[in-house]
């Protein structure tokens, strides 16, 4: 953070002058605890670690970018024919070059919105290395982005943590430059979600060697740790980058594509308005009383007895807020008590879980082996020694009663726990009582979680403030300058 705007912003806050707060920094520097560096607007403030990691990230790319790798074909063209007759799949231009450059970068950023083919690059890239004999290693930031990338391409792929081989003797990762990822290639995907200490860490066990392909949506949030790493990347200019702009037949015909393209321009969607007449619906309704009537009956009746989705496996609500009578915790609890009503309850410190409730992951648990946005379903509780079961995908977990505050219900979620999953179907809250969370990428982000079906309930109003609002709050970053200064 700029040194001038962060003392600004402190003294108002504990509301004292700056003088003190500036000989206070100056202690801080000399302790190490953080780092002032000479930018080009003037000093930036960093921690100590998030220097670290931002110095190691540039100078760790910088170095697999100029280390020599394996050469590659000169047969790829021929290779890539044989590729898309295997899938039978015909690449449009751009895609192919988007396959035949990761064949020949050493690393690569790989972009676009939905439905222009990530997938089916990703699965062609990994076709056509494995043809060239090369091992390759697939990852996503979450355990739900794996699975789904793991299904897409019928090959095996691992959360980035689980990747980098957690060591709970000295919390540390196994993995490391010392003792890389034995491979030649990695493929990442749902980079937006990666924070800058993650990507140190990640880049710290690719092997100088290997070819590093990063795939992402650059329109997505941000991580929900610090840092922008996609976006300072593509911003640097110092990686290459090819961009899929090209929507292709089958995604064309979804609304919920055209309408997530047509919101990243700042155009205003489609709002259709009938159910069973595509996979994208608009319910207008300015009382968030009516809007909160509207979706339990949608969640708990509709859409079960209309589509056949299961409430709790299937259907996803996602709003902006925490708080109020349309924020996740006020959602959660009539949910809970809608669909869930019968089982058993579970008093867990200030909690009230049951039997087959459905609970989110709230922090990376190395341990446990169970991340950041995991969803699961409650499963016993032990009242002798206050232990809570927690089924996660056929995995059970065992929680301690002093580790409650890793878990939370899960029936509505907010945008950022829902970015880097995907359900086949989000009811989706947009009002007016949310301005201050209105912003085109979060409504992007959130519109893009459904797989078959978005229904989306609220104000034009409030449609539009978000769909004007492109102004995402500030993320004050070094990277892409250090990365251009590590390339040179």
């Amino acid at each position: 953070m700029p040194r001038d705007l962060l003392l600004h912003q402190t003294a108002e806050l504990l509301k004292v002058p700056p003088e003190p707060l500036a000989a206070a920094l100056e202690s801080l520097v000399r302790q190490g605890r953080v780092v002032l560096q000479d930018l080009p607007g003037g000093p930036g403030v960093f921690k100590k670690p998030a220097w670290v990691a931002e110095t190691g990230v540039a100078q760790s790319l910088g170095r697999l970018k100029t280390s020599p790798g394996a050469p590659a074909s000169l047969h790829l063209a021929d290779i890539l024919a044989e590729v898309e007759r295997r899938r039978g799949i015909q690449l449009s231009p751009e895609q192919r070059e988007a396959v035949i450059a990761a064949c020949r970068e050493k690393v690569l950023i790989i972009t676009g919105g939905p439905g222009t083919g990530k997938t089916t690059i990703v699965s062609c890239i990994l076709d056509l290395f494995r043809r060239l004999g090369a091992r390759v290693m697939l990852m996503a930031p979450t355990g739900r982005a794996a699975k789904r990338l793991a299904e897409a391409t019928g090959a095996e792929a691992a959360t980035i943590h689980r990747a980098l081989e957690f060591s709970p003797q000295d919390g540390s990762f196994r993995r490391n430059a010392a003792q890389p990822w034995n491979t030649d290639v990695v493929i990442v995907d749902e980079v937006s979600m990666v924070d800058i200490y993650l990507m140190y860490h990640l880049l710290k066990a690719v092997p100088p060697s290997a070819r590093l392909i990063l795939v992402g949506d650059a329109h997505q949030l941000p991580a929900v740790g610090p840092g922008n790493v996609l976006k300072d990347l593509l911003d640097s200019g110092a990686v290459p980058v090819k961009r899929l702009t090209q929507i292709y037949r089958q995604a064309r015909e979804s609304l919920i594509v055209v309408n997530a393209h047509r919101i990243n321009q700042g155009a205003f969607p489609i709002l259709a308005r009938r159910f069973g007449e595509g996979d994208f619906v608009f319910q207008e309704l300015e009382d968030p009383g009516e809007v909160h009537r509207r979706l339990l009956w949608l969640v708990t009746d509709f859409l079960p007895r209309t589509y056949g989705f299961d409430p709790l496996r299937d259907i996803q609500v996602i709003t902006p807020m925490h708080k109020g009578r349309l924020g996740v915790a006020s959602l959660n609890h009539d949910l809970q008590r809608r669909l869930n009503a019968a089982s058993p309850t579970y008093t867990w410190g200030d909690r009230h879980l049951k039997r087959g409730d459905k609970v989110m992951q709230l922090k990376n648990n190395y341990y446990k082996e169970v991340f950041n946005g995991d969803i699961g379903q409650v499963r016993d509780y032990y009242e002798d020694t206050g232990q809570l079961t927690v089924d996660f995908e056929g995995r059970l977990v065992r929680y301690d009663a002093g580790e409650r505050d890793e878990i939370t219900l899960a029936y509505a979620v907010t945008v950022h726990k829902a970015q880097g999953s995907e359900f086949p179907a989000v009811v989706l809250v947009l009002t007016t009582q949310h301005y201050m969370l209105l912003q085109r990428n979060l409504l992007y982000t959130a519109l893009t979680r459904g797989k078959n079906l978005v229904v989306l309930l609220g104000s034009k109003k409030a449609l539009g403030m978000a769909i004007r609002n492109d102004r995402p709050v500030r993320r004050y970053t070094d990277l892409a300058a250090k990365l251009r200064q590590a390339i040179r």
